[in-house]
């Protein structure tokens, strides 16, 4: 080999994969166009810069801007024939990767680019939406909280309430499974006035006429009747302290009839039963008609039902443990005031006030400064069989409330659309887990936290479509893949994720080689194995 020959060597991995289905989804081009350019800018504009940052994200798992330089230096050739432009040393520098987080965190560009991301992808891969999904979660993070910031203390979906946090609302379609919108609110915010700017944003993407699925958090009246006033429809359920004189004679509706209750999925083995009702609303200057689905899943119900005999069988023992045999440290009943606030304590603490009574009889338990002192015993404990039974039938009841009609939304239609809740937790469990673990945030500034956090709900879009597209595929084929779990070279699958599809191109470990010499240059990519041709194929 003589000197002047060099040998480059590059790892590909996923990265093509990532790549592809970036420029797919029209994020180069959306970016470019919403985000603009610096009038000095040279090399990659900020829409090749954010698909390359996300490749690295992606296959590192990992979102710190300071790493991300020295592995773009390392890949230089390969991100330039992927990216179509040619990536020069100190192009990801963080720098440049702090003003693209400036551009991104700027929120009137960020609606424009969820608007025109939602258009491209929904008109090329024909993603349907019935209905939209709405909910929130939040992330937190080692920041120090500052009046009117965005990272603050408040209630933790993360179980972490001593770290300041972001909240992020989201809106999903469905069936698509697909992101629609997201908006980012300090940490503080309470849920129930989020959603209506929400309702808002998704209107303005795909037009009114769709029904809004959301948790009882959705449920307020004002939210209902704005829905209603814009000509979209509802369903959330209704939250036990809303109308509950009402709540209870709906169940004593259903069981005052259970013969004529409706089964809710097979009809010789249902899940669950419950019929439907209306009534009508007023609010916001609106007047409307809403459907009531009262309805109890049979498992609910035992669950419910085993909890409730838990609770009677730890209360019967607490009860009997308050007046032990006298001796050093058993602490006695003594008298029935200490009798009534012992036992009210314990009732209440295991919720069966009213299904239990404690039998007491007084006996002699003298002293040396006081013969003539008794205690209060319970020999046992009584169960008011009856009381007991009338609740575990009033166990495990739901209400589900809705603008439209039973005829166009029948009762397990809706309950089926209402659990369906799954397609939104997926995309939260995405964004939170690896490859894209948007917890920690690495940024200080408000406005660069909301930009990461809108690049990563670009990924977590890629992670989207590459599930979406494989799962389609293969069900059109009626193929599955195997090879996707380690350990399990035989197990196959018809559902992969996204996650499991770009772990499979980091174990096989590929490569480009360049080889140039004084005359000529050559490249060289490690041989795809089948399976990684077969995912390819499905995608």
């Amino acid at each position: 080999m003589s000197e002047e020959q060099q040998v480059i060597q590059e790892r590909v991995d996923s990265l093509p994969v990532v790549i592809e289905m970036g420029k797919r989804l029209g994020l180069v081009e959306v970016l470019d166009e919403c985000l603009g350019s610096h009038g000095n800018l040279q090399g990659l504009s900020y829409g090749e810069l954010a698909l390359g940052w996300l490749a690295y994200i992606l296959a590192e798992n990992d979102h710190r801007k300071s790493i991300v330089e020295g592995w773009a230096d390392r890949k230089c050739h390969v991100l330039s024939w992927l990216l179509g432009s040619e990536v020069r040393p100190g192009e990801f520098n963080d720098d440049r990767l702090g003003r693209l987080l400036e551009r991104l965190g700027d929120e009137e560009r960020w609606r424009a680019i969820e608007d025109k991301l939602w258009r491209h992808s929904a008109l090329v891969y024909e993603w349907d939406c019935q209905s939209i999904r709405l909910d929130s979660t939040t992330s937190c993070g080692y920041h120090k909280t500052e009046d009117e910031g965005l990272m603050q203390l408040g209630h933790s979906k993360d179980h972490r309430p001593d770290l300041p946090q972001l909240k992020l609302m989201a809106a999903v379609a469905e069936p698509a499974g697909q992101l629609l919108a997201s908006e980012v609110y300090p940490g503080n915010r309470a849920d129930d006035g989020l959603y209506l700017p929400m309702v808002e944003r998704a209107r303005a993407i795909v037009g009114p006429g769709k029904l809004y699925t959301g948790d009882a958090k959705m449920a307020a009246l004002s939210t209902r009747a704005a829905l209603v006033a814009g000509g979209d429809h509802y369903l959330t359920k209704l939250p036990k302290p809303d109308s509950p004189a009402q709540r209870e004679d709906w169940i004593d509706t259903a069981l005052a009839s259970e013969t004529e209750l409706t089964p809710i999925g097979d009809a010789q083995e249902p899940w669950g039963v419950g019929f439907t009702a209306t009534r009508d609303l007023e609010g916001a200057g609106q007047t409307w008609t809403e459907s009531v689905h009262v309805y109890r899943p049979t498992d609910q119900h035992e669950r419910q039902s085993a909890d409730l005999d838990r609770r009677l069988s730890a209360a019967t023992e607490a009860l009997l443990a308050l007046s032990p045999q006298p001796g050093r440290g058993k602490r006695q009943l003594n008298g029935l005031q200490d009798y009534h606030r012992a036992t009210d304590r314990v009732l209440k603490e295991h919720r069966v006030e009213g299904l239990l009574m404690p039998v007491w009889t007084e006996e002699p338990w003298p002293s040396r400064k006081d013969p003539e002192r008794t205690r209060v015993v319970i020999p046992r404990v009584q169960r008011f069989e009856d009381r007991i039974e009338q609740q575990r039938l009033r166990l495990g009841w739901q209400v589900l409330v809705s603008s439209l009609p039973a005829e166009e939304l029948t009762l397990e239609q809706a309950v089926q659309t209402y659990n369906g809740a799954w397609s939104i937790e997926l995309q939260f469990r995405d964004l939170k887990g690896r490859p894209l673990g948007i917890r920690p945030l690495y940024v200080t500034s408000d406005t660069q936290i909301r930009g990461l956090t809108h690049l990563l709900t670009l990924g977590l879009r890629i992670l989207s479509l590459i599930t979406t597209t494989s799962r389609r595929s293969l069900e059109r084929a009626g193929e599955s893949l195997p090879g996707l779990y380690e350990g399990q070279k035989s197990r196959t699958t018809d559902r992969p994720t996204a996650r499991r599809l770009l772990r499979a191109f980091h174990r096989h470990e590929l490569n480009l080689v360049l080889i140039r010499g004084p005359a000529q240059s050559f490249t060289h990519d490690s041989p795809l194995p089948e399976s990684l041709q077969r995912i390819l194929h499905h995608l």
